[in-house]
């Protein structure tokens, strides 16, 4: 097997290395998250590192109050047409819901509210975010 080391590598397909599964690069691109997240909600939101890795994208977390958190973007996406997704918990006595603000979507921010299941504002210490997107 050979190592290939380039700056920019224009191709039309990508295969794995039994030379099947092909994707094109715009295949690939389209279905990775272009921003994401785990980040503690407790005291003052921070990025948390997990596996190697804290964040990308994600270049401040706003406070807004409880459960409601305001995700800055760098770089910012090219359109508002992107799916956020969430995921909260910390534990066995944490069953944590993220959902979006409501307000219009930017290409620099997402504004999102976490709840308990009694549909309470709540911080709990671990929680996921996703963009999938231009």
């Amino acid at each position: 097997m050979s190592t290939i080391n380039a700056t920019n590598v224009q191709a039309t397909n990508v295969q794995d290395s039994s030379g099947a599964n092909g994707s094109t690069p715009l295949q690939i691109s389209s279905g990775r998250a272009k921003i994401w997240a785990t980040f503690s909600g407790t005291g003052t939101p921070a990025v948390t590192a997990q596996g190697g890795s804290s964040t990308s994208g994600i270049s401040s977390i706003t406070d807004n109050t409880t459960g409601d958190y305001t995700f800055n973007f760098s770089p910012a996406l090219t359109d508002v047409n992107w799916c956020g997704l969430t995921l909260g918990g910390g534990g066995s006595s944490y069953s944590q819901r993220g959902y979006e603000d409501g307000t219009a979507r930017t290409t620099s921010a997402w504004r999102t509210y976490w709840t308990n299941e009694a549909g309470s504002p709540t911080d709990t210490p671990n929680n996921n975010i996703a963009i999938f997107g231009n």
